[in-house]
């Protein structure tokens, strides 16, 4: 591959405390990272559980999507990390019911 033919992929990795859009340039041989965005992933206390905004953190998807394909029109694909430990729960017909809960020391503590 040139230098003009470089795979370019798109990956959200959405941390305890912030998240970030880093695109990643492949020729073949070696990997490129650009930080496209980052943002602050502040969870919402409500009720003695610790929920993940899962709004705004839809908001900084979007956000992340515009800007990597404002400056790279070929995005070949997307990935998400998020922490295994995190869950939302979905109805049957796969609707979420609430923000996902955040685990984290802290919480487990608190319970």
């Amino acid at each position: 591959m040139n230098i003009t033919s470089k795979k370019k992929y798109l990956a959200f990795d959405f941390g305890a405390s912030n998240g970030r859009a880093i695109v990643g340039k492949y020729d073949g041989a070696k990997l490129e990272l650009e930080e496209i965005s980052r943002f602050d992933n502040k969870p919402v206390f409500v009720g003695g559980t610790l929920y993940w905004d899962v709004l705004r953190l839809f908001l900084e998807l979007k956000v992340g999507i515009v800007k990597a394909k404002t400056k790279y029109k070929d995005i070949s694909s997307l990935g998400l990390d998020t922490w295994g430990c995190d869950f939302g729960l979905l109805a049957k017909d796969k609707r979420l019911l609430s923000n996902p809960i955040q685990i984290e020391l802290k919480t487990l503590l608190l319970l």
